[in-house]
């Protein structure tokens, strides 16, 4: 019932809501990752994670969001291309923020 109401919500001339695919989350992630950073990481420590406008997440990271002033963040992208990681790149990004051993 929820997705439809939200799909009509969001339906213009253009694209019915029956055309939609609406993905109903009851519970935010964010919960989940602010514990995790409470628990292992502190302040001005590096976390890295998906670009916002590459698929991630508010709570990696944007500057909107606690994290991305709590924390040093290091986002990653996808392949323009392929729309796929780029796992070198990645890999990378690791070596070059890493601070110290885990």
């Amino acid at each position: 019932m929820a997705q439809r109401w939200i799909a009509k919500c969001f339906a213009t001339n253009k694209i019915s809501a029956d055309e939609m695919y609406v993905n109903i989350q009851p519970l935010s992630g964010a919960a989940a990752n602010n514990s995790v950073y409470e628990a292992c990481v502190e302040p001005g420590e590096t976390v890295m994670g998906m670009a916002l406008p590459h698929g991630g997440h508010l709570t990696p990271g944007s500057e909107f969001n606690r994290s991305g002033k709590s924390y040093k963040i290091v986002s990653c992208e996808v392949d323009p291309v392929t729309q796929k990681l780029e796992y070198d790149e990645i890999k990378r990004l690791a070596i070059d923020y890493h601070q110290g051993d885990l």
